[in-house]
């Protein structure tokens, strides 16, 4: 474990919005079916402990991370940790920012995620602080059969060093390629002078003839128009590591956002990174942009506020599966883009789970959904995964307890059944990929209102194991006899 000093006001906006935080990234591990993930955690000393002796003062604790998938398969890790603090002269401790990394491979998935600070205090476990968030796992496994390129996710660093020069010497997690990464899960860079620093890795198919790459490095404000770039070229190889470190000075404090452009020797896109929301926060300019909803509550500082037309209609298209008749109807009858986006705005206000809070859980936990729907349920060029079947019902139901995947084998056709045992008393809704392009529709399922078709066994012919064919088969009988 290494402790990083922060300056105060690094300290004071880290607590004020949440002292423990989390982030993580994904990266090619060494077996197809494991994805390398790094998880990065944060946070205040402040609510730790402290035994003091003759010569210095410590505190142990303990780092616990829980995780679950979409088969309802919980894992909990323990991390121990040992941190040792030291006093002033006049005997006051110096508030510390608490950094560390963990490395876990994980089968790509969704999961549900909760890291706490333990401390054992009079003989009894406490709990002094925790932070959820669900992680989308990526899948690499198919890297080597795709012509195109892929990329990790970014890993965004308060500082990236050489391990060489250093002056400090970090413990052997922060350590990768030579350099130390200094992780930063909060995204949120502090002062007058700060840099955005970040790293992923660009993965190369063997079967490629690209003798050279352009990356394009860009740095967007929060209505996502360009206000610096970066271009460097780069020897193809299998893989490319990329450390990246963009200046922020003389910005005004808001959000900002990261974003990489891969091309070939011709200029021609090979790959498009999504963009990734990061914070500035200066102590010499203050916030003069409209900021997300994460910095506000209020609209005109809302990103709805920020988008345009096409913008607008995608966004409603993705809220679509779950607003009433009266919300819909209501949309429908507004012309101006503003109203649009007041509208798009009031919808997911009245949703959100916890008015207490800066930021609207419920719109991060959507926009998480149709993220893990696009790298999930997109196939052939059709790259919106949230407007397929699966993505519909996932949009509208959130992440399956249970998912059941079922792979071709000889004329059978692949399948998935997904479990929602919290939904109406527990139903299950079944998808065949009938045409093979890897596009699953909906054949039947047992919620209200969805889809209903007791002989979809027999007419689309899945793959299913002969357990779970026999007892579809067996409820599929009895369901038409009713």
């Amino acid at each position: 474990m290494q402790v990083i000093l922060l300056n105060i006001v690094f300290l004071l906006i880290i607590t004020s919005l949440q002292s423990m935080r989390m982030d993580y990234a994904s990266f090619k591990g060494m077996n197809k079916e494991h994805t390398l993930t790094e998880i990065y955690y944060s946070f205040s000393d402040v609510g730790l402990k402290y035994l003091r002796d003759a010569e210095a003062a410590t505190a142990d604790y303990s780092i616990q991370f829980e995780i679950t998938d979409n088969i309802s398969t919980k894992d909990t890790f323990f991390w121990a940790k040992t941190y040792t603090t030291s006093y002033d002269e006049d005997g006051l401790r110096y508030r510390n920012i608490i950094l560390g990394v963990e490395k876990l491979y994980l089968k790509p998935a969704s999961y549900d995620t909760k890291i706490s600070l333990v401390q054992g205090v009079d003989g009894k476990e406490t709990v002094v602080d925790s932070f959820e968030k669900r992680i989308n796992i990526r899948d690499f496994s198919q890297f080597e059969s795709r012509e195109n390129v892929m990329a990790s996710d970014y890993q965004v660093s308060f500082d990236i060093l050489d391990i060489k020069s250093s002056v400090v010497t970090w413990n052997h997690e922060f350590e990768k390629n030579g350099y130390y990464f200094i992780p930063l899960p909060t995204k949120e860079f502090i002062g007058n002078i700060a840099s955005a620093n970040y790293y992923y890795e660009v993965y190369i198919p063997d079967e490629t003839n690209y003798k050279k790459l352009k990356f394009e490095e860009q740095l967007l404000d929060n209505t996502k128009h360009l206000i610096s770039r970066q271009e460097i070229e780069s020897e193809s190889s299998g893989t490319i590591a990329r450390i990246v470190t963009i200046p922020l000075r003389d910005l005004n404090t808001g959000v900002y956002f990261i974003k990489t452009i891969v091309k070939d020797e011709k200029g021609d896109i090979l790959l498009n990174k999504n963009p990734v929301r990061i914070y500035l926060s200066n102590p010499d300019k203050p916030a003069t942009q409209t900021v997300p909803f994460y910095e506000s509550l209020s609209f005109e500082k809302s990103i709805f506020r920020t988008m345009d037309e096409e913008e607008v209609e995608t966004e409603f298209d993705k809220i679509n599966y779950i607003i009433t008749d009266f919300e819909r109807s209501q949309y429908k009858q507004l012309t101006g883009v503003e109203a649009k986006q007041r509208a798009l705005f009031a919808m997911y206000s009245v949703r959100d789970n916890d008015t207490t809070t800066t930021f609207n859980e419920f719109l991060d936990e959507y926009m998480s959904r149709a993220e893990f729907a696009d790298i999930h349920f997109s196939y052939g060029s059709f790259k919106e995964g949230w407007r397929t079947e699966r993505g519909r019902v996932l949009m509208t139901y959130g992440i399956p307890e249970q998912r059941q995947q079922f792979f071709r084998v000889g004329e059978k056709n692949p399948a998935e059944i997904w479990f929602y045992p919290n939904h109406q008393g527990g139903v299950e809704f079944f998808f065949v990929d009938n045409v093979g392009i890897g596009n699953f529709v909906l054949v039947h399922s047992t919620a209200m209102n969805e889809l209903r078709n007791p002989r979809w066994i027999e007419m689309y012919d899945p793959a299913l194991d002969d357990t779970d064919l026999r007892r579809y088969q067996n409820s599929s009988r009895n369901y038409q006899g009713n």
